[in-house]
């Protein structure tokens, strides 16, 4: 009975002990894991910063193998400026193995980067696990097109795709007569015979709602000319298009977005630019289907179409 009983006790403390070196390795192993996890959740911010560089590079309408080439060099750069434990995201960097593939042959184009890096363990290196792979990839895309423009990114100004005003510097030319973007332009305001804009009464600076090209609507005749006061050459704004000429005291349909560069500021009669091509718009990417357009207005809108770039994973 003794003997059993001694049995008894030694199994129970061997029982004891295995469970307390199971419950030790479990939470050493779980330190390890979170610290790999942590790592895993910088790599995925170097990466998506590094996917959505190399696409801004591809959102381009003729893309040359200079660019393609850009948007890879761009993609690893902007990895790299990230830094996990003093370590840089880089190939070049101790247990790290970055990749960056570009498809700049199809639409939308998109960069993919993947980043890797082979965390050392502290707990685990006793039973001889001695790094965790922490691994992250990030897909962005470049696409041609915007059906929707999300908030807080257009002036509230609306210039008419197809008017040709009577008088005044831009006598007989629309803006959609302006198909190359190296083509000078002037937003007129005022006076009315020289109009091919106006303001929006509606909207406060750039706070414009969400906007879906094609079926929404603008209610014209504001007063926020001083919006623009501040505005000098070399910058860059983005405004609605509508269709039709003066008086614009009217609500019309958003028929398409386009953006500008400044290169002299006549405030607050004109704004003197260039289309700004690509645009960057933020919003859902698509093609909108609009009625009513001639065919210099369609050409217009398609080859100023903005680009909408993204995270897609």
């Amino acid at each position: 009975m003794r003997r059993t009983r001694n049995n008894q006790g030694a199994i129970a403390v061997v029982l004891l002990l295995f469970m307390v070196m199971l419950t030790v390795t479990v939470s050493a192993f779980a330190f390890d894991y979170a610290h790999a996890l942590m790592v895993k959740e910088s790599l995925q911010s170097a990466t998506d910063a590094g996917a959505l560089a190399g696409a801004m590079e591809l959102a381009k309408n003729n893309l040359s193998d200079i660019d393609i080439s850009n948007s890879r060099n761009f993609a690893r750069e902007v990895t790299s400026r990230n830094h996990i434990e003093d370590i840089e995201v880089s190939s070049e960097a101790p247990g790290t193995v970055v990749e960056v593939y570009v498809d700049a042959a199809s639409m939308p184009r998109s960069v993919t980067v993947t980043a890797v890096r082979y965390v050392d363990t502290f707990f685990a290196r006793a039973i001889g696990w001695n790094f965790i792979a922490a691994a992250a990839t990030s897909t962005a895309s470049a696409e041609k097109g915007i059906l929707k423009v999300k908030p807080n990114q257009l002036l509230p100004l609306a210039i008419s795709l197809d008017h040709r005003p009577e008088e005044g510097p831009q006598r007989g030319i629309s803006l959609q007569d302006s198909i190359s973007g190296e083509q000078p332009f002037k937003v007129i305001l005022n006076p009315t015979k020289h109009k091919n804009s106006a303001w929006l009464n509606d909207w406060t600076g750039t706070e414009n709602p969400l906007i879906t090209i094609g079926a929404d609507t603008l209610t014209m005749n504001g007063v926020n000319a001083n919006k623009v006061a501040g505005l000098r050459p070399g910058d860059n704004f983005n405004v609605p298009l509508v269709m039709g000429g003066p008086p614009f005291n009217d609500t019309r349909q958003v028929v398409g977005v386009v953006g500008f560069e400044v290169t002299r500021n006549n405030f607050p009669l004109s704004i003197e630019g260039t289309i700004r091509n690509p645009a960057h718009i933020r919003g859902t990417p698509g093609k909108p289907d609009i009625n009513g357009l001639s065919l210099e207005g369609q050409m217009f809108l398609d080859q100023n179409q903005p680009w909408h770039v993204s995270l897609s994973y």
